[in-house]
């Protein structure tokens, strides 16, 4: 085609009207500008105008053209300044249609804003394994960036023991095939193993020939714990002696365990899909609304006790907790529900209730009929050791040798039964909580020097030494006097009847405080008398136990005096312990809180 300097057209031949979609005989006088697509226009006068200042220098440029049908055709241009007449300047210009290779070049363009774009790391490879390209998400997923793995076998992303895998791949990808999502694992830069999903596929030129091999992968080392996470949920759930039952917002029942199988006897493919209604008896559907309200607020419901109703019409006491199902969002999008059988519980939870009413009508009878003995017994007793006191004191008369024994031997058995019966008053008040204390500050000292007092006149005149350690000051702590008084009455009349030579001592310590711990007062009574076996020691504070076959004709003892001291040191808040060496004596610690 020929033009003027205007653009205007001299002449045309028939392949360039063709090419623009005219009849030959309309393109001469027609501007070449007025079919060139709007957003080209400004480009195309500068290139006409840079032919016409380069005369003889080919001008190359690519314009869109408006054929006469009103579409666009992408053509390529050469535009020669030929001066050959001195009559005017004719410029030449050549056309190419260039459309399909422009639309394949926007394709490429658009594919590789794809592949750049993806989240997959998109590789290509030949046909020996030679990485050709590497996107931005291949970058993320394996850590090397483009520059460095370009050229590079494929293999360097491959573990030792994953080779056969790969060549079995690429060998079915060179014969045409497509492997897909293949779980496998992969090596990153610095070492480290991931789990990956590959898509291979081959890739082919114009004549379908392969040339090489695209590679998709996605790290699914993430999802792959977390379905791992689900598995060892779901066999936990699966496994779980709680019936485990999973609802929609509306109470469809969308999971159903074994052990919920067993609690309502309906089948898992019985009950997936029903209302949840159907477990729950009619008279407790307001409850069922009230706790399904609750969890859609986001409430978790705990160990709510009610009953459920099962295949067989039979209702059960349960146990249930429901939790809301949340989303990825937090948005609740169903509830869990276990569920335990209770009926046993129940049923023994009655049975205790039924005994427990039994033993308070025992023990109430007990009490009374303590308390009504306990003047019975006594009264005729004190009579018999006032009497026997009073003949052996000789006011009536003088008393033969033999009758003066008889007498002896009635009193000490009188004051014996006397003292048991006491020991089992006091076990009973101990036991019933029936005693009170009378809880005061304390000044500790005196009690101690009260004890030497007491049992220093019999401990010498059984030969004994009766010692007692006190601090340089006073020691006050909070408690009942009496009660105390009575355990370490105790705890020395023992260390005295079974010591027959050597020293009892009576020690009071306040203890050194412990970090976190109470403050403490200790009261040791040491005796350097036969010991404890022991094979005894673990039932020393047994009621009735009595484990020396040598015991005092004085005072037989009932077993009941360490048992009882035991307890009354618990209910100072106390314990009594002990440390005893058979032959060589033993050592007994009551410990009180100072505070």
């Amino acid at each position: 085609m020929l033009v003027d300097k205007e653009g205007r057209v001299l002449y045309s031949n028939s392949a360039a009207a063709n090419l623009l979609g005219y009849p030959i005989t309309a393109l001469p006088g027609r501007s070449i500008f007025e079919n060139i697509h709007p957003r080209d226009s400004g480009r195309a006068q500068g290139f006409f105008q840079d032919a016409l200042a380069r005369p003889g220098f080919p001008i190359l440029g690519d314009f869109r053209f408006r054929n006469q049908g009103g579409g666009y055709r992408a053509l390529g241009m050469v535009a020669v300044n030929r001066p050959d007449t001195s009559s005017f300047d004719a410029v030449i210009l050549t056309y190419q249609d260039i459309t399909d290779r422009q639309q394949a070049s926007e394709t490429r363009a658009r594919l590789a804003a794809i592949v750049e774009s993806s989240d997959d790391a998109i590789i290509a490879e030949g046909l020996d394994g030679t990485i050709l390209s590497w996107n931005l998400a291949a970058e993320r997923v394996y850590g090397w960036a483009a520059e460095e793995v370009l050229g590079l076998p494929i293999t360097i992303t491959v573990p030792p023991d994953r080779m056969d895998e790969l060549n079995e791949c690429m060998a079915r990808a060179r014969q045409g095939d497509r492997v897909d999502h293949l779980e496998t694992i992969r090596v990153r830069k610095d070492g480290t193993r991931i789990a990956v999903s590959i898509t291979l596929s081959p890739i082919r030129d114009d004549e379908g020939n392969i040339i090489g091999l695209s590679k998709s992968s996605r790290d699914i080392t993430g999802l792959q714990a977390a379905g791992e996470t689900r598995a060892r949920l779901a066999a936990v759930v699966e496994s779980s002696d709680d019936a485990i039952i999973s609802e929609t917002l509306d109470g469809t029942i969308t999971s159903w365990n074994r052990a919920a199988e067993r609690l309502h006897g309906w089948t898992r493919d019985e009950a997936i899909g029903r209302p949840i209604s159907m477990t729950v008896p009619a008279d407790r559907m307001e409850e069922l609304k009230d706790y399904m309200a609750r969890v859609r607020r986001g409430e978790r419901v705990d160990h709510l006790e009610t009953v459920c109703l099962r295949k067989d019409g039979s209702r059960l006491d349960v146990s249930i907790t429901l939790s809301p199902i949340l989303d990825e969002h937090r948005r609740i999008i169903g509830l869990s529900k276990s569920s335990r059988d209770i009926t046993e519980r129940r049923r023994f939870e009655a049975e205790l209730w039924r005994k427990n009413i039994e033993l308070e009508i025992a023990s109430r009878a007990k009490d009374a009929f303590l308390a009504s003995m306990s003047h019975e017994l006594r009264t005729p007793l004190n009579s018999i050791i006032g009497f026997t006191g009073t003949m052996l004191m000789k006011l009536p008369g003088e008393l033969t040798e033999d009758q003066e024994r008889q007498l002896q031997l009635i009193q000490f058995s009188a004051r014996h039964l006397l003292s048991l019966i006491n020991d089992l008053l006091n076990l009973a008040k101990v036991q019933s909580g029936k005693t009170e204390l009378q809880l005061e500050r304390v000044a500790c000292r005196p009690i101690v020097q009260e004890i030497g007092a007491t049992f220093r006149p019999g401990a010498g005149a059984k030969g004994l030494r009766f010692e007692v350690g006190l601090p340089s000051r006073e020691v006050e702590i909070h408690s009942d006097r009496r009660t105390l008084l009575q355990i370490l009455l105790n705890l020395a009349g023992n260390a005295i009847k079974f010591t027959e030579q050597g020293t009892v001592r009576v020690d009071l310590e306040e203890l050194s405080p412990v970090p976190g711990k109470r403050r403490e007062v200790a009261f040791r009574v040491t005796d350097t008398g036969i010991g404890i076996r022991r094979e005894d020691q673990g039932r020393l504070f047994q009621p009735f136990e009595q484990f020396h076959a040598k015991r005092s004709e004085a005072d037989p003892g009932s077993g009941l005096g360490l048992h009882l001291s035991q307890r009354m040191a618990y209910r100072l808040g106390g314990k009594i312990d002990f440390t005893s060496e058979p032959g060589r004596g033993t050592i007994f610690t009551l410990r009180l809180p100072a505070d």
